[in-house]
C-alpha cells in the first residue's frame, strides 16, 4: 500500500456525497495503491450511513468512534492505516484528481523525513466574501500559504492537517500521535508538528499538491473559531512552556492584570464603545453587504476598514479564549477586550504598552508617569477637535502653497517655450552649441537599439517618432502591442496604459496580411509593417494574459540601455536552461521589429536576447527547458555556476555567445524609459540588494508595511536571484509602487545608467540602503553623484568586525547622509573608530 488517506469527520452527511464523487475522479487518475480511511467522531447525523451507502467503487475503511475530538479520530485512523505514507485531509477538503499522485511522487523525491504541505484553495462553488479572503490572504488567521514560495521549508506552525503527508513509520515513532488533551479542534496539529520537527521532520510547501476547501465562513463563526483557538493555545503552552512567548498566553494574562489594577479603569471615555462584540460583527456584516455594490475606489476603503476590524476582532476573540481557559470565573473579559481593541480614544493601548517601560522604574518615577498618562486620558473632546482643526488648516495652507507653485511653474514654462520659439534662440543654439547637437546626433546614429526604418510613414505618424530629448536624454525604445480586434482593450484602457508607460508606445491591430491599424495617443492610422513607428513588438495571445505592470517597467528599462533583439520575462528563480512559461512564450516576450512578425517560426533568424527572472507572476506558469520553446533554432547561453558572471541571463539564437565585461561605461546614456511618476506622498528608494528569505529582507518588508500610510516605496535589488535563498517578492505587492531587479535587466556595466534613469523617473525623497553589496561599496562615489540632492540612509553594516563595516572608511560611503547602527557594537565602530 503506497498511501493511506486519513479523513476525520463529524456531522458532514450533507457534504459527503459530493466529496466522494470527487474521490471517484481521483481514483480514475491515481497510479498508486491507496486507501481512504474515514474516521467518524461520533456524529449525530447520518454521516456513517451516508459513507456506507456511497462507498461503492472506492477502497474505503469506515471507523466509528465515540465523540472525543479530531485528535482521537485521527489517531484511530493512523493506527489502522497500512500505507507507506499518511496523507491527512479534512472532511471539507476536496482533492484534485492528481492529489495522491503528487503527494506520493514528491514524498519519494524528498525522503521520509520531509512532510509535504500542499496548497489549499477556496472551492470554486463557494461565494467568497471578503472575510474568507482576509483570513487566508491578509490577516492569515487561518492559513498563510500565500506567503510561501514553492519548495520553501516552513516551521511547525504550518503543519496543516487539511493537506499534508508524511512517512507512516516516522509518524508512528512519535509516542501518542495527536495529543488527545486537545478536546476541541485547534492546535492539535501544530503541537504534533512541533514534536515531529524536534525529531528531524522538515515541512516543505509544494503548491502543485493542491486541494479545494469547501467551507463557508461568517464573522460570527470565525470569532467562535478564534475563541476556541485561544483555549487550545493555553493547552499547547501548558504542554510546552518554552513556547509561551510565541502564543502570547502569559502576555495576555499580564496585560489583563495591568488593566484591572490600573487607575485608568474608572476614567470616563470620550465616546462609547459598542455594547458587545455582536454589534461589531453587525458592522462587519454591513460592510460585507455593501462591498460588492460599491464602486471600485470605494471598495478599496471598505476592504481596509474590514481588515482593520477583522484583525482586532479576531485577536480579541483569541485573547478571550485564552483568558477564559485560564480563569473561567471572571466576567469582565469582554469589557477589557473592547477597551483595548475598540476604544476610539486610544489611551488604553497607550497605557498597556507604556507600563511595560515602567517596570524597572522607582515608585516615584512610575507614579509620575502614570499621572502623565491619566492627564492624556482626561483630554476633552473639545481639545481633540481643536487639534484636528489645526491640522486641517495646516493642510489647506500646504495645498494653497502647492497651487501657487504650480501656477508659477506654468508661467515659467510658457515664457520658456515662447523664448525657444524665437529666431535668436534657434540661431544661437545652432551656432553656440554645435558640439552638443553633434553628440546627440551621433548617439542617435550609432545607437545599438534596433534600426528604425520609417518607410512610408504618414506625416501624422512622423510626429510621434521621438528624437533625442533636448536636455541630453536619448529617446527610449518604442513598443507596439499587437492584438486581435476581439482582444483590443477599450480606448479608456489604452489611454491609461499609455499614460503610465509612455505615449511613444502604441497598440496595433492587424487588418490583413500587410496592413495594420495603429492606435496611439488618441490617433488611429493605417500603415504597412515597415512603416510601424516602433522599435519592439509585443504580441500576447490576448490582453488578459499580458505581462504585469512591473514586468513592463523592468523590460522598458532594460531595452532602453542594453543592446538586445528580444527579452523574455521568466517568473521563476530557476536559471537557464529553464523558462517559466504560461500558455505561450508570446505572452512573455518582446522582440525587435527588425526580426519580423514570424520570428519564432523562422529558424534562420539570428538574435541576442535576455531572460529576466522577474517575480512574481500574475498567471500560472510551467517550467520548461529553453530547447522546448525554441525547437527550430540553435541555442547558446552561459550555464549558471552558482555565482555572478557578466554573461548570465543572455540567450543567443542562431549565433555564438559574445564576450561580456563589467568595464565601466565611459558615459551614462540617460533615457526617459517611463513618464515621470506622480507622487502622492514622499517616495523612498529601498535597496535591500536582494529579496531573498532572510532577516534583512523581512525587516525591510515590515518597515515598509508600518510606514506605507506615510511614504511610497520603490524597491531596487542589485544582487542575483538564488534558488537556495528563495524570494520575498510576493510580499511586496500592495507595499510598493514598483520593484526593479537590476541584475535581471543587465550585468553590472549598466547599473549606474539604470539608477540614473530611476532617479529621473521617480524623483525620490530618500534612498535607504538596507543591505550591502561589493559593487555598491566600489561605486559609492558614483551613486552619491547620481543622488547628489537626495539624502542617503545607510543600513549596510550588521556586524562591527566583518562584512560591509570593513568598507565604511571609503569616501563614497562616508559621504552618505545618515547611518543606522543595528547594535551597540556597530554604533561604537561608527562613532569611535570611523568618527562618524
Amino acid at each position: 500500500m503506497d498511501v493511506s488517506v486519513v479523513i476525520p469527520t463529524y456531522n458532514r452527511a450533507s457534504l459527503l456525497i459530493k466529496l466522494l464523487d470527487a474521490w471517484r475522479e481521483v481514483d480514475q487518475a491515481t497510479k498508486y495503491k491507496y486507501e481512504l480511511i474515514f474516521s467518524d467522531d461520533g456524529s449525530s447525523d447520518n454521516t456513517v450511513a451516508t459513507l456506507k451507502q456511497q462507498a461503492k467503487g472506492l477502497s474505503i475503511v469506515i471507523l466509528e468512534n465515540e465523540h472525543g475530538g479530531a485528535a482521537q479520530a485521527r489517531n484511530a485512523a493512523i493506527r489502522r492505516a497500512q500505507g507507506e505514507r499518511i496523507l491527512m485531509l479534512g472532511d471539507d477538503i476536496f482533492p484534485n484528481p492528481q492529489l495522491v499522485n503528487r503527494h506520493v511522487e514528491l514524498s519519494r523525491q524528498f525522503g521520509p523525513d520531509t512532510a509535504i504541505l500542499g496548497d489549499i484553495k477556496w472551492h470554486p462553488e463557494l461565494k467568497l466574501n471578503y472575510l474568507m479572503h482576509h483570513i487566508t490572504e491578509v490577516g492569515h488567521e487561518q492559513f498563510s500559504l500565500n506567503a510561501f514560495q514553492p519548495g520553501q521549508y516552513v516551521d511547525f506552525r504550518h503543519f496543516y492537517t487539511a493537506n499534508i503527508s508524511l512517512d507512516r513509520q516516522f509518524l508512528l515513532s512519535e509516542p501518542g500521535l495527536f495529543d488527545e488533551r486537545f478536546s476541541k479542534v485547534n492546535f492539535e496539529d501544530a503541537e504534533l508538528g512541533y514534536r515531529l520537527a524536534n525529531r528531524g521532520v522538515h515541512i516543505r510547501f509544494e503548491p502543485e499538491a493542491w486541494v479545494y476547501h469547501y467551507h463557508d465562513y461568517t464573522a460570527e463563526a470565525f470569532c467562535n473559531r478564534q475563541r476556541i483557538a485561544g483555549e487550545m493555545a493555553v493547552v499547547f503552552v501548558r504542554l510546552h512552556p518554552e513556547l509561551g512567548d510565541l502564543f502570547g498566553v502569559e502576555r495576555t494574562r499580564d496585560r489583563y492584570a495591568k488593566f484591572r489594577s490600573s487607575s485608568l479603569v474608572g476614567l470616563p471615555r470620550l465616546t462609547d464603545a459598542p455594547r458587545n462584540f455582536d454589534a461589531i460583527i453587525k458592522v462587519c456584516e454591513t460592510y460585507e453587504y455593501e462591498l460588492p455594490l460599491a464602486m471600485e475606489p470605494e471598495q478599496k476603503y471598505i476592504k481596509l476598514a474590514l481588515s482593520s476590524l477583522y484583525v482586532r476582532l479576531f485577536r480579541a476573540c483569541f485573547e478571550l479564549g485564552v483568558l477564559t481557559k485560564l480563569d473561567p470565573t471572571r466576567t469582565d473579559y469582554h469589557d477589557y477586550l473592547k477597551s483595548v481593541y475598540f476604544n476610539s480614544d486610544g489611551y488604553w493601548n497607550l497605557y498597556l504598552e507604556a507600563t511595560d517601560a515602567f517596570r524597572d522604574l522607582s515608585e516615584p518615577d512610575r507614579s509620575l508617569r502614570e499621572i502623565i498618562l491619566r492627564s492624556y486620558a482626561d483630554q476633552t473632546n473639545a481639545g481633540m477637535e481643536i487639534a484636528l482643526t489645526n491640522k486641517e488648516v495646516e493642510f489647506l495652507r500646504r495645498n494653497e502653497a502647492l497651487a501657487q507653485t504650480e501656477r508659477e511653474l506654468a508661467d515659467a514654462r510658457r515664457e520658456l517655450n515662447r523664448f525657444k520659439a524665437s529666431p535668436p534662440w534657434r540661431i544661437g543654439r545652432t551656432v553656440v552649441y554645435p558640439a552638443r547637437l553633434i553628440r546627440n546626433l551621433t548617439r542617435r546614429l550609432t545607437s545599438t537599439l534596433p534600426q528604425r526604418n520609417a518607410g512610408n510613414v504618414p506625416k501624422a505618424a512622423e510626429e510621434q517618432v521621438q528624437s533625442p530629448i533636448e536636455d541630453g536624454r536619448v529617446s527610449s525604445p518604442r513598443l507596439g502591442i499587437i492584438l486581435s480586434e476581439r482582444d483590443l482593450p477599450s480606448p479608456k484602457e489604452r489611454s491609461s496604459f499609455l499614460s503610465e508607460f509612455g505615449k511613444e508606445h502604441c497598440f496595433i491591430l492587424r487588418a490583413n496580411h500587410d496592413e495594420f491599424k495603429v492606435f496611439s495617443a488618441g490617433r488611429e492610422l493605417s500603415m504597412n509593417y515597415e512603416a510601424l513607428p516602433v522599435d519592439y513588438l509585443y504580441q500576447p495571445d490576448n490582453w488578459d494574459q499580458r505581462l504585469s505592470g512591473n514586468h513592463f517597467r523592468n523590460a522598458l528599462l532594460c531595452l532602453a540601455h542594453v543592446s538586445l533583439d528580444f527579452v523574455i520575462v521568466s517568473p521563476t528563480l530557476s536559471p537557464l536552461p529553464q523558462l517559466a512559461i504560461s500558455s505561450s512564450v508570446r505572452n512573455q516576450m518582446m522582440f525587435s521589429k527588425k526580426l519580423g512578425l514570424h520570428f519564432l517560426e523562422n529558424g534562420d533568424k539570428k538574435a541576442k536576447g535576455r531572460v529576466m527572472r522577474l517575480l512574481p507572476s500574475d498567471f500560472p506558469v510551467t517550467e520548461v527547458p529553453v530547447e522546448e520553446v525554441f525547437k527550430n533554432k540553435s541555442i547558446n547561453y552561459a550555464t549558471d555556476p552558482g555565482r555572478y558572471t557578466p554573461d548570465q541571463g543572455y540567450l543567443y539564437l542562431g549565433q555564438t555567445m559574445e564576450a561580456m565585461s563589467d568595464a565601466s561605461a565611459s558615459e551614462i546614456q540617460v533615457t526617459q524609459f517611463i513618464p515621470k511618476f506622480r507622487k502622492e506622498k514622499k517616495l523612498v528608494f529601498v535597496l535591500p540588494m536582494t529579496m531573498a528569505i532572510g532577516g534583512v529582507e523581512r525587516n525591510a518588508v515590515e518597515v515598509m508595511r508600518q510606514l506605507k500610510e506615510r511614504y511610497q516605496f520603490v524597491v531596487i535589488t542589485m544582487d542575483r536571484h538564488d534558488q537556495a535563498h528563495g524570494s520575498l517578492h510576493h510580499q511586496l505587492e500592495g507595499l510598493t509602487e514598483a520593484v526593479y531587479d537590476l541584475m535581471e535587466l543587465g550585468h553590472l556595466h549598466y547599473y549606474l545608467a539604470f539608477l540614473n534613469d530611476l532617479k529621473e523617473a521617480y524623483q525620490p525623497d530618500a534612498v535607504w540602503i538596507c543591505n550591502g553589496m561589493l559593487w555598491l561599496c566600489d561605486h559609492a562615489e558614483h551613486v552619491r553623484r547620481i543622488f547628489h540632492d537626495v539624502p542617503i540612509i545607510d543600513n549596510q553594516a550588521w556586524d562591527a568586525e566583518v562584512g560591509w563595516s570593513e568598507f565604511y572608511h571609503l569616501p563614497g560611503i562616508q559621504s552618505f547622509d545618515r547611518f543606522i547602527a543595528t547594535n551597540s557594537r556597530v554604533y561604537r565602530k561608527f562613532v569611535d573608530d570611523l568618527k562618524m
